[in-house]
This record gives structure tokens, C-alpha cells and sequence, in this order.
């Protein structure tokens, strides 16, 4: 069971307290887009109470059902309410840039679902804005945080999304050998691998800032055999 009670300016977790990023705002979902069976359209004017859609500087309180069928939806902060639910449309590619998105209890945000994940061809991003931390001095926020709420992401279906390299890969190299098919695990062109750091910092973190090796690269080519 979820608590109903909507949230104050702050919100009591399990291990600390974190604000309430939209707290106070008057920018909500408009009663037409409650209790009903197909979302509204983020991008609707007719969606919200203040006549039209969000904007970079909006405090967003979702409390009915929204969808975001674009890569245009942005605010500065997005609160998912009791009785919330903010819907990435599955069929289309789909963007949401906010500082903090923070899904309350009785809330839900659903990037895909089970029965009906983002397809294949499609994207659905969240792009985390990089602003200051006016009311967030300890810095919770600047994220997604599910306090109490529901969250669901449901992609392409992959075998495998870890595959080990067979051959240690080599600076400026363009070409990956795999101890394990990537066409067996569902892997594709077009796709983007992340390739962690595998050396050990040399300074202890408490001490200095372990500089990140972390490389991001997309699929370009895969052989037939999938190595």
C-alpha cells in the first residue's frame, strides 16, 4: 500500500531527508486528464492547469496521466504525484530533460512496459539538466529518485548486455574481439557498448579524483560469426 497524502517540502526517506524539488508549484495536470484510460499528451495545452505546456523554468507536478510522445518535453523539475503517471510513448522516439524527476508514492513513470516495451526502432531518453543547486545544498537531487513510487523501463529484449572481450583492447583501436557472440546476445549495428576502465586507481578516492577511463562507442560493424 502507498501513502495518498501528498508530499510536503520535504520528503523523509529511509536513510535521510531530501527536498522536494516541486514543492508549492501551481503548474499540475488539468482534471480532464484524471482517472482516464488513455494519457494526455505532455505537449497538449489542454493538459495543464496553466493552459499550456511546460517550459525549461516549470516546476511539474504530474497527478494525472500524461504521455510524452516527442523529444521536446523539458522543465526544470518534474514531481510524480499520488495518482500520477507520466507515460514514454513506445512507438515513437521520446526525450524529457529536467534537473530532478522524483516519483513519489502512488506515482508511476513507465518507460515501456512488459507487454509493450520501447520498440525496436525507437529511443526514450532522459537527459538530466545540469543546473545549480538553489534549495538542494547537500546536493540528493540532480537525478531520478523513486521515493516510494513505481518505475518501469522495459526495452528490446536481450539475450546477454555483458559480453567480456577475448583480446585485451588496445588504445585507438576500432575493433573489439568477443569471447561470446554479440549477434547471439541480440547485440546490433547501431548500438551503443560502454567500455569500463580496467586499470585500478592509482590515488585512494578519499584522496583524489580517480580519473574515469570509461569509453562509450557505437556499433559499426559486426562480424558474421557475432566475434
Amino acid at each position: 500500500m502507498y501513502a495518498q497524502s501528498e508530499p510536503g517540502p520535504t520528503v523523509v526517506t529511509q536513510h535521510e531527508t531530501i527536498p522536494n524539488p516541486v514543492f508549492g508549484s501551481t503548474l499540475r495536470v488539468a482534471e480532464v486528464c484524471k482517472g482516464v484510460a488513455e494519457p494526455c499528451a505532455w505537449d497538449a495545452a489542454a493538459t495543464w492547469t496553466a493552459g499550456a505546456p511546460p517550459d525549461a523554468d516549470s516546476l511539474v507536478i504530474v497527478d494525472g496521466a500524461v504521455q510524452i510522445n516527442d523529444e521536446n518535453a523539458v522543465a526544470r523539475a518534474v514531481g510524480i504525484y499520488p495518482g500520477g503517471q507520466l507515460y514514454f510513448n513506445p512507438a515513437t522516439n521520446t526525450q524529457l530533460q529536467s534537473a530532478d524527476i522524483v516519483v513519489f508514492a502512488g506515482g508511476l513513470l513507465q518507460i515501456g512496459a512488459l507487454d509493450q516495451p520501447i520498440e525496436n526502432a525507437q529511443t526514450a531518453q532522459i537527459i538530466l539538466r545540469d543546473l545549480p543547486f538553489a534549495n538542494d545544498p547537500l546536493q540528493h537531487l540532480r537525478g531520478l529518485v523513486v521515493v516510494d513510487g513505481i518505475l518501469t523501463i522495459h526495452g528490446r529484449a536481450l539475450a546477454e548486455v555483458y559480453l567480456r572481450a577475448a583480446v585485451e583492447p588496445q588504445a585507438g583501436s576500432d575493433t573489439i574481439a568477443l569471447a561470446r557472440s554479440a549477434l547471439a546476445a541480440g547485440w546490433r549495428v547501431g548500438d551503443e557498448v560502454l567500455l569500463p576502465m580496467s586499470s585500478q586507481c592509482a590515488v585512494a578516492t578519499t584522496e583524489g579524483i580517480c580519473p574515469d577511463e570509461t569509453e562509450e562507442r557505437t556499433i559499426t560493424a559486426i562480424a558474421s560469426d557475432g566475434l
